[in-house]
């Protein structure tokens, strides 16, 4: 298998974390190493998978980590790893004032955290395990877009430099199609399903296509007829037929909007909505409905 980039998009409130975990989960079980990463510092990814936010990968599961970057880390790394100066460029680019910088430059914060990937990805150093790929948990859609955008942004405002070589490395990682991955998340309901629509508008505005839909917390199908039912559970199966009936209503709105955009051939994965057991979320079944999606972004 090559190396893959996978970016896990969406609106917010979709599960695009919940997606993301249960897809590396997935991979892992076939004998793949692969490595989740948040940006910006957002503690969501860590808390979702139990443990604390850190920079360093932390295990989760086996062939699974996670990590949690940060500007001033991720310009560390960056110093260390790209500038002759070695660790004492690290630190100096890893200093408040450098980090507070970067992160008013439009773009910068995102590429240099991005940079980390590429690195963890293509040039790993030191006692860093080769990885089959690394999972992005993107932000919301908004920001998502613009990270991936980033590069052409810095590429703009850097003509030269070292950054303008990030950028470069960067720009080349997004557009390798033998690389990168691109699955949107959505939800079940008409509303998500035009938003999805609208964000991959955006995405093949940039030059980028989508790879997969996971339409998360899918509900069951109730059995038809239905049948003779205690008392109080008919309100309930009203409940869960008119979630079917939403659920209905946003795949056609996706399977029609996807045909208008020549994207029929697009994977469409439910992820079911199932509830908790004792406290610890259903990983099991969220990775097994996402294995063909596997195939799908190994083989594509």
């Amino acid at each position: 298998m090559n190396q893959r980039l996978v970016v896990v998009d969406g609106k917010g409130g979709v599960g695009r974390t919940t997606v993301a975990v249960a897809l590396a989960r997935a991979w892992a079980s076939r004998g793949r190493r692969v490595w989740i990463v948040s940006l910006h510092n957002d503690p969501g990814l860590a808390r979702r998978c139990g443990v604390a936010p850190a920079y360093a990968p932390t295990p989760i599961t086996t062939n699974v980590s996670v990590s949690t970057l940060a500007t001033p880390a991720a310009l560390r790394d960056f110093g260390t790893r790209k500038l002759p100066v070695g660790a004492l460029g690290g630190a100096a680019l890893g200093s408040r004032p450098m980090s507070a910088l970067v992160d008013a430059v439009p773009g910068l914060a995102d590429l240099v955290q991005l940079g980390k990937v590429e690195d963890r990805l293509r040039w790993p150093i030191g006692d860093e395990v080769p990885l089959d790929a690394i999972i992005l948990d993107a932000p919301a859609t908004g920001h998502g877009h613009r990270l991936l955008d980033a590069p052409g942004v810095v590429a703009a405002l850097a003509r030269t430099g070292p950054f303008h070589g990030l950028a470069a490395k960067i720009a080349d990682l997004i557009g390798d199609e033998q690389t990168m991955r691109q699955v949107v998340v959505s939800l079940p309901e008409p509303l998500p399903a035009s938003e999805t629509l609208e964000s991959i508008d955006a995405t093949l505005a940039a030059g980028r296509r989508p790879h997969a839909i996971v339409m998360n917390r899918t509900p069951p199908r109730p059995p038809q007829p239905r049948p003779d039912l205690p008392p109080g559970w008919n309100a309930r199966m009203d409940l869960l037929e008119a979630r079917v009936a939403l659920a209905d209503a946003a795949n056609d709105t996706l399977r029609t909007g996807l045909a208008a955009r020549g994207l029929d051939h697009l994977p469409q994965l439910p992820m079911a909505d199932a509830a908790a057991a004792d406290g610890h979320p259903p990983w099991g079944a969220w990775s097994d409905a996402l294995a063909p999606l596997v195939d799908a972004l190994e083989d594509s």
